[in-house]
């Protein structure tokens, strides 16, 4: 690479600092993350995104993820971030910002009933585990008893 093209690179490096990243946002579509990621690059804003519950994981292997994914951006730079978004139209569609969503809520009542699913399910497997032998024992022993 010749020194030209060095600088032209260096010159838009974020600078890396020891500020905390704050919560800009949560949205729930891979869609809005790019368009919200890219305008606050462009606006030289450092962007970190956190996917939520497994969405890491299916990032990488659906390079899609249908839980959403909460903005982080450094706290001294909250308050433009939250300008821009605010002033920028294609990022109407937010849902929220800095709340708690109703998606959480809702996570939690089908994983909640998920749970007592699964936990019927293993009670189910248990007793057939071992109520099927001791059922076919006791056929035995009566079927030997008076045959």
């Amino acid at each position: 690479m010749d020194p030209v093209n060095r600088k032209k690179l260096s010159s838009k490096a974020i600078e890396i600092t020891d500020d905390i990243p704050a919560l800009l946002c949560t949205v729930n579509d891979n869609t809005e993350v790019a368009g919200i990621e890219s305008l606050l690059r462009s606006c030289d804003i450092p962007v970190m995104i956190k996917w939520r519950h497994a969405g890491d994981t299916m990032i990488i292997c659906m390079a899609v993820s249908s839980f959403g994914a909460d903005i982080y951006v450094p706290s001294k730079q909250l308050e433009r971030a939250k300008d821009l978004l605010a002033a920028d139209s294609t990022t109407e569609k937010l849902r929220y910002v800095n709340k708690k969503s109703d998606d959480d809520a809702e996570f939690a009542q089908v994983k909640t009933k998920q749970e007592k699913t699964r936990r019927e399910r293993a009670l189910i497997i248990i007793a057939l585990l071992f109520g099927l032998p001791v059922l076919i024992a006791l056929v035995t022993f009566v079927t030997n008893l008076f045959g």
